[in-house]
């Protein structure tokens, strides 16, 4: 049973993973937005992501990483990153139902892959859950990364090369 003040499950897999973006999006402002406690979002999330499915994945992108010779992932939602051109940095515990068994979260939306070393292997594996890699949030992280991983991936991937629909901003302002 849903808070009174929350919206209904949606009947249907894949508008409940709509409604569980939307709202995972908006965050704890929800809290204030519907009056409910904490607690009472997060079983809401959590029947949503229920209700979604493997319909949940097809709202993420995913990003590849390796260190200590381990592949790790990041997911963010599609709506957020195309949006704002940024990862999502919230924990985002409800994922562990569509995610393979051997993935474990390590920090806020990144998980380790257990076992994993090969990247191929991994990016099949989320591939095969419907989730869809980046090149464009692949290319955020990178630039910030030791070991870029772009053209690695590329030797594999085998999906559109846009990978995103986050049109970067023009820097405005006096130039330096």
């Amino acid at each position: 049973m849903s808070a009174p003040n929350l919206p209904a499950v949606p009947d249907t897999s894949k508008a409940a993973a709509s409604l569980f973006i939307e709202m995972l999006i908006k965050g704890y402002s929800a809290c204030d937005e519907f009056d409910v406690y904490e607690e009472e979002l997060e079983t809401f999330l959590e029947r949503l992501a229920d209700r979604a499915g493997a319909d949940l994945a097809n709202e993420f992108y995913f990003t590849l990483h390796r260190e200590f010779n381990e592949v790790s992932v990041a997911l963010t939602p599609k709506a957020y990153f195309d949006k704002h051109g940024y990862m999502y940095d919230q924990h985002i515990f409800w994922m562990e139902k569509v995610l393979p068994d051997n993935f474990d979260e390590v920090m806020e939306a990144t998980w380790v892959a257990i076992g994993a070393t090969d990247l191929k292997d991994v990016y099949k594996q989320l591939i095969a859950r419907g989730f869809e890699w980046s090149e464009q949030a692949q290319a955020l992280i990178d630039r910030n990364s030791t070991t870029p991983l772009m053209g690695e991936i590329n030797t594999f991937h085998t999906g559109p090369s846009n990978g995103g629909n986050h049109q970067p901003k023009k820097p405005s302002g006096p130039k330096l």
